[in-house]
């Protein structure tokens, strides 16, 4: 894992990023006994959406540690290799991107992550809530609903 937060690029940076060229991120299709999880937004992009946790890639990591990372800071739970797989790789644009100007544009690598227990799971900030849920809605985002098609659920 990344130490003294190394690959963290500060917000005017990150910015900059943004403007110029896709990020490349992770996300996290948590599954428990047939249920699916999924958490509201509460920032940019798809802000007040129902979305699959997880975010970018630093600099110098891993996919795999990526994965547990985000599973710690955004689920609060710590996971190994074996706890997840890939599933899929996805394109995201939105027009909102996290600091409020200009198009979002991400490639996600989606990991199927197993969890044992729902009851060891908890939001993080980028959250208001998380939910178990068995179906695919119809208003979800476009992204999450291909997500959990190629994971098997409707």
């Amino acid at each position: 894992m990344n130490k003294n937060n190394k690959g963290f690029l500060k917000k005017e940076r990150y910015k900059k990023v943004y403007d110029v060229a896709p990020v490349f991120c992770v996300d996290l299709l948590a599954v428990c006994n047939g249920e699916f999880l999924l958490g509201m937004r509460t920032n940019e992009p798809e802000k007040g959406k129902w979305f699959l946790p997880g975010g970018r890639i630093l600099k110098m990591e891993s996919l795999e540690n990526a994965v547990m990372r985000k599973a710690k800071e955004e689920l609060g739970i710590r996971v190994t290799k074996k706890d997840f797989e890939f599933l899929t790789l996805q394109t995201v644009i939105s027009h909102k991107a996290p600091f409020g100007d200009g198009p979002f544009h991400a490639v996600i690598g989606v990991y199927k992550l197993t969890i044992k227990r729902k009851d060891t799971i908890r939001a993080d900030a980028q959250h208001s809530e998380l939910q178990w849920f068995s179906k695919v809605k119809s208003n979800l985002h476009p992204y999450v609903k291909a997500s959990l098609r190629v994971a098997g659920f409707k």
